[in-house]
């Protein structure tokens, strides 16, 4: 199967290729950052011909969003105009290639459960501009995909972890940063907050196997380990394994912050099959060893 894969260079992307390759397939990537094994355009996928970058490509999983959750906080209109300029443009090729499309939503569409994991169908009340523009986008996508006839998924990717993860708004990157710089790591409220964490590479081999699905039309499926972790007990776990006392800094918690947001993996599994998931202090062990 050949398959297209925008921002194929960034941190999930690198896995996703790595992962399709090893399966045998091909893939025509977009990125403006380095990856080898795959054919490479360099670039944006708004700059690119797209109809005659992807021709031949089965599936195209839609990886790019230009601007961090803080942009689109800041400049919100000029972020959703940008990231839907070219999912239209990526769907727009789809039609005409009659290609599917993967489109990598977030799990910040929810609003954040309190008290049990979260089913694509419930709590899609977004407290972020960020989440509000994946949740429109992945309206587009259901829309563009009945009317233009091709097949599409969205898929809500909860909190990715591990090896090259360069994000300083995620709290993985900034609490290995803070220890690099001997600093002590701030943390917000008291540290109950409950998230999903999933390896980058358990997330790159679900979406692999989510991107063969045939005949939905923009069908929505989660993305997580379906554990939830507190972020107290996430610094604690990184220095025990540093053999250190944790060095936390006490801080008033983000306004309107979720208190849980776990992902329901029911449906997911359902199609897919059962996945073996890395544990956040197995995934913490490798990366310290990699630092």
């Amino acid at each position: 199967m050949k398959v297209g894969v925008t921002a194929a260079g960034g941190f999930l992307g690198r896995h996703v290729c790595a992962k399709l390759v090893e399966s045998g397939h091909s893939v025509v990537g977009i990125d403006q950052r380095p990856i080898t094994d795959i054919e490479l355009h360099v670039g944006r996928a708004k700059d690119q011909d797209l109809t005659r970058v992807f021709d031949g490509c089965e599936v195209v999983i839609h990886l790019e969003w230009s601007g961090s959750f803080k942009k689109a906080s800041l400049n919100p209109l000029e972020t959703e105009a940008s990231n839907n300029s070219t999912l239209f443009h990526v769907l727009n090729a789809a039609k005409t290639l009659r290609s599917r499309v993967v489109f990598a939503s977030t799990g910040i569409v929810y609003g954040g459960n309190l008290d049990c994991p979260t089913r694509e169908t419930e709590d899609v009340q977004p407290r972020s501009y960020y989440g509000l523009q994946k949740l429109n986008a992945e309206g587009l996508v259901r829309i563009a995909s009945d009317l233009g006839s091709f097949d599409s998924i969205c898929v809500r990717v909860f909190n990715l972890f591990g090896h090259g993860a360069t994000d300083s708004a995620q709290i993985i990157p900034r609490l290995f940063q803070a220890h690099k710089d001997k600093q002590s790591f701030k943390l917000t409220g008291d540290g109950m907050q409950s998230r999903d964490l999933i390896a980058v590479e358990d997330a790159a081999v679900a979406l692999c196997k989510l991107a063969t699905l045939q005949g939905y039309k923009g069908e929505v499926f989660n993305l997580g380990s379906g554990v939830g972790t507190t972020m107290k007990h996430l610094v604690e776990t990184f220095y025990e394994l540093q053999d250190e006392k944790p060095n936390i800094e006490w801080v008033q918690p983000v306004p309107g912050e979720s208190k849980t947001l776990i992902a329901d993996m029911n449906k997911t599994m359902a199609e897919i099959g059962p996945q073996a998931m890395t544990s956040l202090r197995d995934g913490l062990k490798v990366m310290i060893q990699r630092v």
